[in-house]
């Protein structure tokens, strides 16, 4: 599909590959020069979803759950959540969050609350 410009907008190739804005995908979805948005205009999830070759990953809005962020394992948004992003700003992440020096693992970073401190400081730190 091209404009009245003769600029491609919309691309196939015989392998399947779709460009849009380019006549050259290298991938299956090929977008130069533009932003991807999805909108739902009714209250279920959106969410892309990811596959290797066993398992599958989701990340998207989960609807059900006060329109939370999420990324996680499982197809369906809201399955086993890793991470969680409210729409207060709060992030909870379910499993070890690692720091890395140089690309190499320093360890776990770890938050540690201080019994009797003054209005119960959280103390945080990593290996």
């Amino acid at each position: 599909i091209v404009n009245s410009a003769n600029n491609s907008l919309l691309f196939v190739r015989d392998d399947g590959r779709v460009g849009i804005g380019t006549n050259a995908p290298t991938e299956k979805l090929h977008i130069v020069g533009g932003s991807v948005a999805i909108e739902k205009t009714d209250a279920t999830d959106s969410q892309v979803q990811f596959k290797n070759d066993t398992s599958w990953y989701a990340m998207g809005i989960d609807a059900s759950d006060t329109n939370q962020f999420k990324i996680n394992m499982g197809q369906n948004i809201g399955d086993n959540p890793g991470f969680i992003l409210n729409t207060g700003g709060d992030v909870t992440i379910d499993g070890n969050l690692t720091v890395k020096s140089d690309g190499t693992n320093s360890g776990p970073l770890r938050v540690q609350y201080l019994p009797g401190s003054k209005n119960g400081y959280y103390a945080t730190y990593a290996p």
